[in-house]
């Protein structure tokens, strides 16, 4: 006990006094992008912010003083290049991105965008461009940033960042559905949790209005997953309003295993029996269907796992994976999901899905696995 706590004090890093960072910043004007190859993205963030420099960039650790801030990103050959960052008041924040929600184009939509553990700002920043860019350059989007080490040696360290956000986090969520009425709440990994606790408890804020939440996306979500399916419990608590949910989960998602070693049973985004809370499952193993749940309207869980992904860790399917890409893709427009996503149940009458990359159809965007 005392060499484990040794240990993990020695992974410690003292944060640093943001006085040094935080003097010479100051607050601009909301530039609105100048032609199509321009993309402008609005964050909110918890972290530290360093001005020390040409541009602002945001620091790992915790700050009592929120940032409002926008970055415009100039896509070529269809990816996002590095952003130009910038830092607003909050009332010209919040201006601009009401103006953003009105225009005709964007059709009051609104998405919202929750990042996971062991990501720095930079990766968050273009997760949430990529999300966009399925989403429809029209639909504005908000990252909610907290201060993640950014290390996956970090684990614990983030996952009280993430709590010491929560009341942030929930509070601007709560301003947002005053703001859009078509709201679309997107999470990865331990962003799970700030989202599922934020949807809750706005639930009971009279200033808010969660029939304005729409749907909500759970990818590779670390939370566990017999608290989350079982009657009652998150998700039956999240899925209220006539909302659609879509989750993606993975046997392959190695993040998550590690996770599941930590917390001691299956996390949301695993389909792997091996440590299901129901002992009699978990000789089915990494090839059963753990993620089946009775059927909900409006839920759809699918497996991500035969997909064709790019990464060792398979933690980011939903946008490494061209064929999961397609159904989130199809998820946020809310059009019928592709080919590639087929029905699965077992004999109780559970219900789920699975990515199906052999898939061959007209339209296909995805080359099929033979």
């Amino acid at each position: 006990m005392i060499l484990a706590a040794l240990a993990l004090s020695a992974c410690a890093i003292q944060p640093p006094d943001p006085l040094p960072l935080t003097r010479n910043c100051t607050d601009s004007e909301v530039a609105l992008p100048q032609d199509e190859a321009h993309q402008l993205s609005f964050f909110h963030s918890t972290a530290i912010p360093d001005c020390g420099g040409p541009q602002f960039v945001m620091q790992l650790f915790r700050h009592t003083e929120p940032t409002f801030g926008t970055g415009t990103y100039q896509y070529l050959a269809d990816e996002p290049g590095d952003p130009v960052l910038a830092r607003h008041s909050e009332t010209r924040w919040l201006a601009a991105l009401q103006q953003a929600i009105d225009r005709p184009e964007a059709q009051g939509r609104l998405i919202v965008f929750i990042h996971g553990y062991a990501t720095e700002f930079d990766e968050a920043h273009m997760d949430a461009a990529e999300l966009r860019r399925l989403a429809g350059d029209d639909v504005p989007l908000v990252m909610l940033h907290w201060p993640s080490r950014g290390s996956a040696s970090a684990y614990f360290s983030d996952r009280a960042s993430i709590e010491w956000a929560q009341d942030e986090i929930t509070r601007q969520i709560a301003r947002f559905t005053r703001m859009s009425n078509d709201i679309t709440l997107v999470s990865h990994s331990l962003g799970a949790q700030a989202l599922t606790n934020a949807a809750i408890a706005i639930e009971s804020d009279p200033l808010a209005r969660p029939v304005a939440i729409r749907r909500i996306v759970l990818a590779s979500p670390d939370l566990d997953r017999h608290q989350a399916l079982r009657p009652g419990g998150i998700v039956d608590q999240v899925l209220k309003h006539d909302r659609r949910m879509v989750i993606y989960a993975s046997a392959r998602d190695n993040a998550l295993r590690a996770s599941r070693n930590v917390n001691g049973y299956s996390r949301l985004g695993s389909t792997s029996c091996k440590h299901d809370v129901v002992f009699a499952r978990r000789a089915l193993g990494d090839d059963g269907s753990c993620h089946l749940t009775a059927p909900r309207d409006g839920l759809a869980i699918v497996d991500t796992g035969p997909s064709d992904a790019k990464g060792l860790l398979r933690h980011n399917d939903f946008l490494k994976s061209c064929q999961v890409r397609e159904d989130l893709r199809a998820f946020l427009r809310d059009e019928a999901a592709p080919a590639y996503r087929s029905a699965i149940f077992d004999e109780a009458g559970a219900t789920g899905f699975v990515i199906d990359p052999s898939m061959d159809f007209d339209g296909a965007p995805c080359d099929p696995i033979m």
